[in-house]
């Protein structure tokens, strides 16, 4: 009786470390926000902090809802209009505009697996010809830099479009990163193919830690301008395999700028 409860209980155990597998939250969580650099084909540049605060409930399934500024200090934020939810690895996007139920990653796909978007639809609400798809190439472990030193997931995708049955690839390839979001949109879905506009994240914070922050140093202009000050990505700092900062790294195996070095 004694071995049978023994037993149970660390059946219990593993059951529970499962199911707390499953739930694990990548991506979306309250308080988290995101900073994203927009510039057009016009050479304007500004930026557009995201922010997830609140429930709302759509179709029996709980989203937080996606809050937007144009100001630092967020004194202008509103609700964007957009909805995202998360299950088991699965980041779901829902908008006022497009009530279509839409991916925005998938962090349970296997080397190899495709992921395809809905077609896109423009702000009068015509929908697009093609459609926009993803595989996944390759999974890492990578410390994001100027962040709180942690070992994620990198997750590196080649960008393809879906037309006529088959996924075309343009070998074009950009990285997920686990609890952060695409390096270019963040919590954003891919604007595959988009010409004469691009956005760069800026940095992800939840609540007052900061998770990631570019390599570029930003300053912010009359709230809606950035200026960027570059440096060399050789001063971007050590951090052992265990995620932790190393001011002076001797002989072994280190990651610098997400990868990882070895130091003879």
């Amino acid at each position: 009786m004694k071995h049978n409860l023994i037993l149970l209980i660390i059946l219990y155990a593993i059951a529970g470390n499962v199911t707390a597998q499953e739930s694990k939250a990548y991506l979306v969580a309250e308080g988290k926000q995101w900073a994203v650099c927009v510039n057009t084909f016009k050479g304007e540049y500004w930026t557009e902090t995201y922010r997830l605060q609140g429930d709302t409930v759509i179709s029996g399934k709980t989203y937080k809802i996606e809050h937007i500024s144009r100001y630092e200090d967020l004194s202008d934020m509103k609700p964007s209009g957009r909805y995202i939810r998360e299950e088991n690895g699965k980041v779901y996007s829902i908008t006022d505009k497009d009530q279509r139920n839409d991916f925005v990653f998938d962090y349970a796909m296997e080397i190899g697996d495709t992921l395809c978007y809905n077609p896109g639809i423009d702000y009068y609400g015509n929908v697009h010809n093609h459609f926009q798809c993803i595989r996944l190439v390759a999974v890492r472990d990578t410390v994001m830099p100027n962040g709180d030193g942690l070992v994620r997931k990198c997750y590196d995708v080649e960008e393809g479009f879906f037309d006529s049955g088959d996924c075309q690839f343009t070998g074009v390839t950009y990285s997920c990163i686990e609890d952060i979001g695409f390096e270019y949109w963040g919590l954003s879905t891919p604007q595959i193919g988009i010409d004469g506009s691009w956005s760069y994240l800026l940095y992800v914070k939840q609540d007052n830690t900061m998770l990631y922050q570019s390599f570029d140093k930003v300053l912010w202009k009359d709230n809606t301008a950035l200026e960027y000050i570059k440096y060399d990505r050789i001063d971007a700092p050590y951090y052992d395999l265990q995620g932790r900062k190393v001011a002076n790294p001797t002989r072994g195996i280190y990651i610098k700028d997400g990868k990882k070095v070895v130091i003879d």
